[in-house]
């Protein structure tokens, strides 16, 4: 579901077809609530669900983390910079054609990371590529086996998985004399490669925060309508008329997101890894 689709489905379940009380942006700030908390289920079962990679480029030796970084697992570096996309579309055979800003210098056969697209979403993830030197542009390329779907909106980055990317461990920050190229330290929402003379772009492996609808699978976006229901539903006196109809909405409501937690504990396999989210975590926590 879109948001469009879910305001529509929570207006339903609070009876209110068209914003008077509560707003559409009202019900779009819940429903990434709803996100988190679903998103927290899925990651108590799964730590490594929410596990994501992508590049990082700079004009310095400090790099801004990912808006969605929630922890970040290792850092490399890269030992060059990340081509940009600048454009996708059908290759006219169905694929996805990338078009990159500067020559991408790949060979046929090789495997490409791309992510950051806009529109073209699909585009985003690992894929192999089909590249004729002969026939096609040197700022071209075909994703093998991916289907074209959503117009190209803006742009992305793509990188070759490389085999010899070296690690850069973290450095504590009164241990920093910007000497060392394969050593980072933190400092706020940044990341410093502890040399000033870095120059290469760097891959990110991080845990994300979930926040977005396409952060929890569809088949769970039933809960998120739920979600918003149950918070946002006004309950009217005893002596309304409404008050049987909006009882009976919360309720259905609350028994839709609690079994759509139950399908989430049953279908993402439980780790004995060490997490913080509460064993106890209830709806009574968000009430």
């Amino acid at each position: 579901m879109d948001q469009d689709t879910i305001t529509k489905l929570t207006r339903r379940g609070i009876r209110e077809f068209k914003p008077k009380d509560i707003s559409d942006d009202e019900i779009e700030v819940m429903t990434l609530q709803g996100v988190n908390i679903l998103g927290m289920q899925i990651k108590q079962n799964d730590p490594s669900y929410y596990n994501k990679r992508a590049s990082v480029s700079s004009n310095t030796h400090v790099f801004s983390k990912p808006s969605d970084c929630d922890t970040i697992l290792r850092i490399w570096d890269m030992k060059t910079t990340a081509l940009t996309v600048s454009g996708a579309a059908d290759n006219g055979s169905g694929l996805i054609r990338i078009t990159t800003s500067a020559a991408h210098g790949l060979s046929d056969g090789a495997i490409i990371f791309v992510h950051g697209v806009g529109g073209t979403t699909e585009a985003n993830g690992t894929w192999q590529i089909d590249y004729d030197s002969t026939t096609m542009a040197t700022t071209v390329f075909d994703l093998v086996g991916s289907t074209f779907t959503n117009t190209f909106v803006s742009s992305g980055y793509a990188f070759q998985d490389v085999d010899y990317a070296d690690r850069i461990d973290k450095k504590q920050l009164r241990d920093a004399d910007l000497s060392s190229p394969n050593r980072w330290y933190p400092r706020s929402d940044e990341i410093v490669i502890d040399d000033d003379t870095f120059t290469n772009d760097i891959i990110i492996d991080y845990v994300k925060t979930p926040s977005a609808i396409t952060d929890v699978p569809a088949v769970y976006h039933l809960g998120l309508v739920a979600f918003n229901v149950i918070m946002l539903i006004r309950i009217p006196e005893q002596t309304d008329p409404k008050y049987a109809d909006m009882t009976a909405s919360y309720q259905t409501n609350l028994n839709i997101f609690e079994r759509m937690k139950t399908e989430i504990d049953k279908t993402f396999r439980v780790s004995t890894e060490p997490n913080e989210i509460s064993e106890g975590m209830n709806l009574d926590d968000y009430l």
